[in-house]
């Protein structure tokens, strides 16, 4: 976001607008081509992955409350 902000006319605003911040993990891999693209897809489930345990955490807090 700091990149988009910094120069707002150009292509990592544009990026930003159009996909926020996959849109600007998409523009930062660019010039590494195919390999880029490539790194982006392996990113995708790991975002998901990350996820998982704060959803389990939150879960079990709030079990006990909904009786």
């Amino acid at each position: 976001m700091t990149a988009a902000a910094a120069d707002p006319s150009g292509a990592w605003a544009d990026a930003y607008n159009s996909g926020s911040i996959g849109g600007l993990l998409g523009q930062a891999l660019s010039p590494a081509g195919g390999f880029g693209k490539f790194c982006l897809v392996l990113l995708a489930p790991s975002i998901v992955a990350n996820n998982i345990p704060n959803n389990y955490s939150v879960q079990t807090r709030l079990a006990p409350t909904n009786k």
